[in-house]
């Protein structure tokens, strides 16, 4: 859905209805669990996490050093630690699903999976805010200037071309934010891990999710 507003005009029975609900209350829900869905969570947060780490003083350094063990080019050893990278939270995932798996007494492996995997989104999505509020609140002012001329044509349509904003929030600032924007999807994450464990283990769901609680720490501190 992207609240294009199609079916309201379309629906032959007249009986669309849009209603407003706490943010996250569907991940808490039973549902109807899907491997892709599961799946786009488990990638959704490798992906955000390698973005990050790419942007580290770390990442350049472990190029260079796999170069010079392996004797190979730059994209190749790119390419090496981007899978090692994007398949390692899989890993670590699968691992611990199989870990609640012996608490959570009759249920299939592939369930588990897939129904854990919805507690990932929050953290994913926080991450994401958290990496891009960088962008939003220091170079977001200068669109104010860019407006007045947006082709690079020399243009002052606005009177703003020559503006040079000052950044709307300080280093120090924007690390408070960031790691507050971490914090509430780790948060949000707990939630919905502790809500599918009471549904999965009603007899122990504590000790069941115990694995994805450990989950959880890692990829938030991460």
């Amino acid at each position: 859905c992207t609240l294009c507003g199609e079916c309201f005009k379309t629906c032959p029975h007249d009986n669309m209805a849009l209603r407003l609900r706490p943010w996250g209350s569907d991940l808490a829900v039973e549902g109807k669990p899907r491997a892709d869905e599961a799946w786009l969570a488990l990638v959704l947060l490798a992906m955000t996490g390698f973005h990050g780490l790419t942007m580290t003083p770390s990442w350049p350094r472990w190029v260079a050093g796999l170069e010079a063990a392996w004797g190979v080019g730059y994209w190749t050893a790119f390419s090496v630690l981007m899978a090692l990278m994007l398949g390692l939270p899989a890993a670590l995932y699968a691992v611990l699903v199989k870990a609640a798996q012996a608490q959570s007494a009759g249920r299939a492996y592939g369930e588990l999976f897939v129904r854990y995997a919805y507690a990932l989104l929050p953290i994913a999505l926080f991450y994401h805010l958290a990496h891009n509020a960088e962008h939003f609140l220091m170079e977001g002012p200068k669109l104010l200037r860019l407006v007045s001329d947006p082709l690079g044509w020399g243009w002052n349509l606005f009177g703003t071309a020559c503006w040079r904003p000052a950044p709307r929030i300080t280093l120090e600032g924007l690390w408070v934010v960031q790691l507050a924007l971490v914090v509430v999807g780790h948060v949000y994450s707990l939630w919905v891990t502790d809500r599918a464990a009471r549904r999965l283990a009603p007899a122990g769901a504590f000790k069941a999710q115990l694995p994805m609680l450990a989950a959880m720490v890692s990829f938030s501190v991460f």
